[in-house]
């Protein structure tokens, strides 16, 4: 049975646009220079609402044991986000309650400049982490990767579950744009609960290449782990508890790789996760039967048309891949497996409203579909209407305008050349004063 987490989706929509994340904090509605926290409020105190959103400053917790209540304080952060004003927060936590929001967030991005010392940073009220906010190890369900936009950083946190409060903060450390977002995605996912405890494979119980069970139309195979130098062995693997991870039972693999096939599912995935536990020695990666990797999973690079963040904390550790995953071969010596995941992206959900059937407006899907450089874009006007149709990232960022004009009722077509855009999952909007029609697109080389 499929693992679902779609509540519902929205690809038209009578309010006029505001972006995919709506409902964004970006401190423009502070006065600059003002502090909060020690001295100025009680420890849980809400120091402003913006959007819908309470902001309350919070304890912040030191590695070792203890902390303090310290201060922040609005800045200009223009020079390095380039969005006019940021906090900055000195051994203080700012956190972020979406539970009054019309629409609850599965997905959050913020932006971030760390200039040393240590992070804190909870999801949903869980354990708080404290460390290097890169190597952040987040509760079951909820995942975070990182990309480099030069000046400063960007997280995106992907939840199976919903997102209702965020806790954020460091020593010195700025902040921005924290923005929620509901997306609609379809999960398909690999757990190793429907197996029996203890069962074992590999080597004197299966061959290499073995399809050793299915799982959530998922098939699992078992093959031969490569040595650095040449050479290789087939180990083999268990189903235990052992791992750390902490979501039930996991698979240990000693000497041995597992092979997870999706092309049978009939999907073109947009990204991967999966979480593991490494005690020693190192692993083996590979992607859609390309070289495989051999050394520690944590330097592996990602292979062309791919993006790929790993976060570890301690010997627990969570990876993500962007890209067209159709198989994802992956082992170690001493290493665990468990929630292999993979993800279909939907859509944005843009307002709570039904869908509207007779709009005037026919949006049609690009094609190709994936594409690789350029890709047109077919749509059809009953009326005669303004139209702006913007091409945006996975994160909700404006990459392109490709129509901004008067049309006469009829059918057209714009094309979007892609040839300097990353690898990944994009977003088309056909906007008119009336409504907003949003449909998927997926860039690969």
């Amino acid at each position: 049975m499929k693992k679902q987490f779609t509540t519902f989706l929205v690809l038209i929509s009578f309010i006029p646009f505001m972006g995919f994340a709506q409902n964004c904090v970006d401190f423009e509605s502070l006065t600059l220079g003002t502090e909060y926290g020690d001295g100025y409020n009680a420890i849980g105190e809400i120091i402003f609402t913006e959007n819908d959103i309470p902001v309350t400053v919070e304890y912040f917790e030191w590695i070792g044991g203890g902390g303090t209540f310290g201060n922040c304080q609005v800045i200009d952060g223009d020079a390095f986000f380039g969005t006019g004003q940021a906090m900055w927060t000195s051994n203080i936590n700012l956190s972020f309650d979406f539970t009054a929001l019309e629409v609850t967030p599965n997905w959050v991005t913020f932006d971030f400049v760390d200039q040393g010392g240590e992070e804190n940073i909870s999801v949903n009220g869980s354990p708080i982490f404290v460390g290097d906010i890169e190597a952040a190890i987040l509760p079951a369900g909820i995942t975070m990767f990182i990309t480099d936009m030069g000046s400063y950083m960007q997280a995106t946190l992907i939840g199976q579950v919903p997102i209702t409060e965020f806790l954020i903060g460091g020593q010195e450390f700025m902040l921005d744009n924290i923005c929620p977002a509901h997306v609609s995605f379809d999960i398909w996912c690999v757990d190793f609960e429907t197996l029996i405890f203890g069962s074992m494979y590999g080597t004197g119980i299966n061959s290499p290449g073995e399809v050793i069970f299915t799982q959530n139309g998922i098939s699992v195979a078992v093959y031969e782990f490569f040595y650095m130098g040449g050479g290789s062995t087939f180990g083999f693997a268990e189903v235990t508890t052992a791992s750390g991870i902490g979501t039930g039972q996991d698979m240990r693999t000693g000497n041995i790789n597992l092979m997870f096939d999706f092309s049978e599912l009939g999907i073109t995935p947009d990204f991967v996760t999966f979480d593991f536990a490494d005690y020693g020695g190192y692993e083996n990666l590979s992607l859609n039967g390309g070289t495989v990797y051999i050394g520690e999973l944590t330097a592996a690079p990602a292979p062309p048309g791919f993006s790929m963040n790993i976060t570890m904390s301690g010997s627990i550790g969570n990876a993500i891949i962007e890209g067209p995953v159709e198989k994802l071969l992956v082992g170690g010596q001493e290493f665990f497996l468990d929630n292999i995941c993979i993800y279909q992206i939907s859509t944005f959900i843009e307002d709570p409203v039904d869908h509207i059937s007779n709009t005037g407006v026919n949006l049609g899907q690009n094609y190709p579909n994936p594409f690789n450089g350029s890709t047109v874009i077919p749509f059809e006007l009953s009326e005669d209407a303004y139209v702006v149709i913007s091409i945006y990232d996975h994160l909700g960022r404006e990459v392109a305008v490709l129509a901004n004009a008067e049309y006469e009722s009829g059918t057209y077509s714009v094309n979007w050349d892609g040839s300097n855009a990353s690898n990944g999952i994009y977003f088309y909007q056909l906007r008119t004063p009336r409504f907003s029609v949003t449909k998927k697109m997926s860039l690969y080389r």
